[in-house]
């Protein structure tokens, strides 16, 4: 399989998050491609009266601040979405067109016999995987919750999500993290939290 870190920095170079904002519709103030910085109506928290997010094009970034997040264009397609990481990547590879086949597959991933050696098996894999199922579930609920709670927990629990995602893509056992993150969304439901 692929490096998946090699990937992401490819696509960081390749790609220019001000197309993508474009392609997406997304509300600016200024033109993204003649200034450095804009202001823009946040494409995730619902309607602003004035522009809360900001586009900074030298870092190729977003930031809003009321959702208190930043994306590049990997996190924002996870988001608007609703990919996880290597879905976000694969999604960006094949709409942009993007040559990756100069990356040579990462030792770490071709030596264990748990992940699979390409991006579509690596799809087949997680498809009946129970883990992923139960990440799938959990993503959904915490989508849920986007309106329903602070924008903190909201944060701190879709941060959670998207790091044993990414441990899970890794090959680690994330079987007690998930029941771990399981209780915290339970807790949230029951009003504990």
């Amino acid at each position: 399989m692929k490096d998946p870190q090699k990937l992401k920095e490819l696509i960081l170079e390749k790609i220019d998050f001000t197309q993508v904002l474009l392609d997406y519709n997304v509300n600016f103030v200024y033109d993204p491609r003649r200034v450095d910085e804009t202001q823009l109506h946040c494409p995730f928290h619902g309607t602003d009266i004035k522009p809360s997010a900001r586009f900074y094009k030298s870092t190729q970034s977003l930031f809003c601040w009321v959702c208190r997040k930043r994306w590049d264009v990997i996190a924002f397609i996870m988001d608007k979405e609703n990919m996880f990481f290597l879905q976000a990547i694969r999604f960006l590879i094949k709409k942009y067109k993007i040559d990756i086949s100069f990356i040579a597959d990462s030792p770490e991933f071709v030596m264990s016999k748990s992940i699979p050696s390409t991006i579509d098996n690596y799809e087949k894999f997680i498809s009946g995987n129970q883990s992923n199922i139960d990440l799938k579930i959990i993503g959904k609920k915490i989508k849920s919750f986007k309106r329903k709670i602070s924008f903190k927990k909201y944060n701190a629990l879709s941060t959670a999500y998207h790091m044993l995602d990414y441990m899970f893509f890794k090959g680690n056992d994330i079987s007690s993290d998930l029941i771990k993150l399981k209780n915290k969304i339970k807790g949230i439901k029951n009003g504990n939290c």
